[in-house]
């Protein structure tokens, strides 16, 4: 049997975890779903059906996706913080690759389909009634509601749906593939924080990426670089040249797009190995 990898082993792990977790994600679920009707309630009292429009769901989506899967992916290894759980979770019969493993695929893939399951059920029955409304307006007052078009309250289903756009449906697919990947980077942010700091994770997580945000504002400033160079090489996406950039603003910013989850996740590998050590 591998000490690195192991297929029953990490079954085994899966199976464990599941049990003694999915009480608490149900109960996680329950909250943000209570939320969320909280939330489109106070949205259709102040914005009306504007409010569930294809890209207002989209921005609602994706902002809720990176809030609860942040908060989800910080209390993925609370237990290891508590003194009377630590030990049982780091002496599982389980690789630290094989913990690490499972700690990404829970927080990077099964969330997320959770997560857009979930919304898309709660989410169906507004946007339906936002598009009824939106009707009856347009049919009882045509000419203040002209430009009610049925696309623009598509339901919003990630990577599927288009709405009433200038982007083509692949041009969306891969603006949504680079928000995953922002995801991604949080996500390894939020795990690699939770394991390193042994008190009060949560509240040094948020201190820690509020100081990186003023660290890379000042490094903008002192070189000189456009603070917007992480969008700016895919700037040809939106139609926009990107010629003038400087060679070191394109190797910062491709840096930042494709090393940073990975450097995030390597460290989180290793804060957990360390832990395990300890």
């Amino acid at each position: 049997m591998s000490d690195f990898f192991n297929g029953q082993r990490f079954g085994r792990l899966l199976r464990a975890h599941w049990a003694e977790q999915y009480r608490s994600t149900v109960w996680f679920f329950g909250m943000c779903a209570i939320v969320f009707l909280v939330l489109s309630l106070l949205l259709f009292s102040t914005a009306g059906s504007h409010g569930f429009e294809h890209g207002a769901q989209m921005a609602c989506f994706y902002g809720g996706l990176f809030v609860t899967g942040g908060i989800y992916a910080a209390r993925y290894f609370d237990g290891v913080a508590r003194k009377e759980t630590a030990l049982l979770i780091l002496m599982r019969p389980a690789s630290t690759f094989e913990k690490w493993l499972l700690a990404a695929i829970v927080v990077l893939v099964l969330y997320p389909l959770a997560y857009t399951l979930v919304y898309t059920l709660l989410n169906a029955p507004l946007v339906w009634i936002a598009k009824a409304q939106a009707l009856a307006e347009s049919l009882r007052e045509p000419e203040m509601h002209s430009y009610y078009k049925p696309e623009q309250y598509d339901l919003f289903v990630p990577f599927l749906s288009k709405g009433e756009d200038r982007w083509s449906l692949p041009e969306r697919a891969l603006l949504q593939s680079l928000i995953l990947v922002v995801f991604a980077c949080v996500q390894g942010y939020c795990v690699a924080s939770s394991l390193y700091f042994k008190k009060n994770a949560m509240l040094k997580m948020v201190l820690l990426g509020f100081l990186l945000a003023i660290v890379y504002a000042l490094f903008c400033a002192v070189t000189q670089s456009n603070p917007s160079v992480i969008g700016m090489v895919w700037a040809a996406f939106f139609g926009e040249t990107h010629e003038a950039m400087r060679m070191q603003d394109k190797v910062v910013a491709f840096g930042l797009w494709f090393a940073t989850p990975v450097l995030l996740w390597t460290c989180a590998y290793f804060h957990l190995k360390e832990r395990e050590v300890a």
